[in-house]
């Protein structure tokens, strides 16, 4: 086990059937995702504390091709974590059998988590100067450690980024794939896609590592990424993305730098050599 891992600081209340009845069900799941089959909804009780909160995630068996093998692919990396002890996930409850509460919608399995809040909510410039880099250490760290365990996320996004009881973790693991293999399934988000996979090639670390660069260009700026279509995003990061920071945080030029170069070649070569570029060579 990684020198940087621990098991989970606490174990998911158990849920079943009776549990599942005193929740109120807040269907959260976007239409389009419904109509794959996909459902998501946030579990909550009135006049309750916020750490009583949780979220269930449920795939319809009759969904569409891709939702089934991205669910399956998410339960399979939860497992393959959990297994390993992972500090970087939440407590998670796999259910079998269910139906909704007050609903007749049944699934064979779903997932249950607690609620956490977002790790890039914070504005930068209302940080410490150390705080601001301790933000992106804690980052990088939890990328280096799920490389650690052998995977890649292939679908980073600020939003996957959470804070749970003190500790950085990550979600929605339904594009994560084995380091070892090979898939040239262009299933990621355009805005933070690495050039190359708009050439169709594998993903890699090095696009997880240029996805997370643009989450902290957009921090650190403050602003999101435009693009008008799938076209547009490929020309703006195949070739017109310029880092342009705010002059506070020019520090950080050199390593988005090697984060975001056009040419994986060019960039870091994993989480490790990111991180000590961070601590060791901005000052």
């Amino acid at each position: 086990m990684p020198s940087q891992m621990r098991p989970n600081l606490k174990v998911l209340k158990r849920f079943n059937s009776l549990a599942l009845e005193q929740y109120h069900f807040e269907s959260k799941a976007k239409p389009r995702s419904q109509s794959y089959g996909r459902h998501v909804y946030r579990l909550n009780k009135q006049d309750i504390a916020h750490d009583d909160v949780f979220w269930l995630k449920a795939q319809q068996k009759t969904g569409a091709t891709f939702a089934l093998q991205g669910f399956e692919q998410e339960l399979n990396c939860y497992r393959s974590l959990q297994e390993q002890q992972a500090d970087f996930i939440l407590p998670v409850q796999v259910l079998s059998n269910i139906i909704i509460p007050r609903t007749d919608l049944y699934f064979d399995t779903a997932l249950i988590l607690p609620e956490a809040s977002a790790f890039f909510e914070v504005e930068p410039h209302l940080l410490h100067p150390e705080q601001v880099k301790h933000h992106l250490w804690q980052a990088i760290s939890v990328m280096e450690q799920l490389n650690q365990c052998g995977w890649i996320h292939g679908d980073l996004k600020s939003t996957h980024f959470i804070q749970y009881q003190q500790r950085v973790c990550l979600i929605d693991f339904e594009q994560a794939q084995p380091l070892q293999q090979q898939s040239h399934t262009l299933n990621a988000t355009p805005r933070y896609m690495a050039p190359e996979l708009f050439h169709a090639e594998a993903k890699s670390i090095q696009t997880d590592l240029y996805a997370l660069g643009i989450i902290f260009y957009e921090w650190l700026t403050g602003q999101r990424l435009v693009a008008t279509d799938y076209e547009d995003w490929a020309y703006l990061h195949c070739q017109r993305l310029k880092i342009d920071l705010p002059v506070n945080f020019l520090r950080y030029l050199p390593l988005l730098e090697a984060m975001l170069a056009k040419h994986k070649s060019q960039r870091m070569h994993d989480f490790s050599q990111l991180k000590r570029c961070l601590m060791t060579e901005i000052a």
